[in-house]
């Protein structure tokens, strides 16, 4: 690999790092895969397999209108076919190890086919190479770089680079994802983050805690949370996960693309009945201007994804349209705390517990917390049955 080959590379990853921050420089960074890959256009998307629905879609170098008109006929079949190669897959699969459709084993009907056709007539594209980004049921997020027919189909080279560059991808996306892919600006930290149900606890290389978000600190102060600080410095309660989460910000310290795979899906507890663990992911900040400002002195960003509501209540809250604030208090109180318990354990003041309660009978249609619990009792029922 030359040297030219490798700066380009510690570009790319800092440039995919920074898209975790903000979401907006994703189409120039996968402008850069492409220039990598020698790829004609590249695509990022994370769709909701119950809804068929996109959670969140960009990409270079395809005209929008051309796009949309082509997926407005296509949409479906797509699907089938991402379906197929990532079922193909099997359970074990290596998750940085490109899906390259040329040499899929049914390569011969996807080429024959009408979808295929278009595709090559339309837009030139002769061969695929995708990765699995983000695997997190029901989501699913694939990052794809299109070859042209006048450069010929994906070679060994581009599945090397994009071996490497899997982690790094996969990082930023599953931490846009935590982050409903808004960006994150240094200013909100002690304002907008606080409302996120997302931990984010910001730490030098050693691990010593800068700042921690409201939802981080709650986990901390909890005696069942998945994080703790010791000595000042953030921890996991895990034991083993306690050794992964300090190698890993240690290693982030150093370089963006020092870390690899490390740090990525920190199971910091085990799966529950709800079939969802508590993960951290590990995100360096030493380099990239979106990522400088966040914190003066952190070598990074720890994210924290939230317990999962009891009882298979998730469903319910997205069904009554509760925002991430409302549906942890909701929670509290559909697990028999009174209203000054759940304040006390969220860290936030009564009056604006009340004021979450307010917004969240309003949009239950109840005017007492009794009621409340019973239709959110009434809600899990049948979440439970099925």
């Amino acid at each position: 690999m030359s040297d030219g080959e490798l700066a380009a590379i510690s570009d790319l990853i800092g440039a995919i790092y920074d898209c975790a921050i903000d979401p907006a420089l994703w189409p120039e960074t996968l402008g850069g895969l492409c220039a990598l890959l020698d790829g004609v256009a590249s695509q990022l998307y994370v769709v909701d397999l119950d809804t068929g629905g996109h959670r969140f879609a960009t990409g270079w170098g395809e005209a929008p209108e051309k796009t949309s008109s082509f997926i407005a006929r296509y949409q479906g079949v797509s699907y089938d076919w991402q379906s197929r190669a990532i079922a193909g897959r099997g359970p074990d699969a290596d998750p940085d190890e490109p899906i390259v459709f040329r040499q899929l084993p049914f390569a011969g009907d996807f080429v024959d086919s009408p979808f295929f056709r278009d595709l090559d007539a339309e837009f030139g594209y002769c061969d695929m190479a995708a990765l699995i980004v983000l695997h997190r049921p029901p989501r699913i997020g694939l990052v794809g770089v299109s070859r042209h027919r006048d450069v010929g189909i994906v070679t060994d080279r581009e599945v090397r680079l994009m071996r490497l560059l899997a982690p790094h991808l996969r990082r930023a996306v599953a931490i846009g994802d935590m982050l409903d892919m808004r960006r994150l600006e240094a200013e909100a930290l002690k304002g907008a983050v606080d409302g996120l149900s997302v931990g984010i606890g910001l730490v030098a290389s050693d691990g010593t805690l800068l700042y921690a978000n409201r939802a981080a600190a709650a986990m901390m102060a909890s005696g069942e949370g998945a994080i703790r600080a010791v000595g000042g410095r953030l921890a996991a309660r895990r034991p083993g996960a306690a050794e992964e989460l300090a190698s890993a910000i240690a290693m982030a310290g150093r370089s963006d693309a020092a870390l690899g795979g490390a740090g990525i899906g920190v199971v910091l507890r085990e799966a529950g009945a709800d079939g969802a663990p508590s993960v951290a992911h590990v995100l360096p900040l030493a380099g990239g201007e979106a990522r400088k400002g966040l914190a003066q002195g952190a070598a990074a960003a720890v994210f924290v994804s939230p317990a999962a509501a009891p009882g298979g209540l998730d469903a319910a809250f997205a069904s009554l349209g509760l925002t991430a604030a409302e549906a942890r208090l909701a929670a509290r109180l559909a697990a028999g705390e009174t209203l000054a318990e759940a304040s006390s354990a969220l860290g936030i003041a009564e009056t604006t517990a009340k004021t979450h309660l307010a917004r969240i009978f309003g949009k239950a249609g109840v005017s007492r917390q009794a009621e409340l619990v019973t239709l959110l009792e009434r809600l899990r029922a049948p979440l439970r049955e099925g």
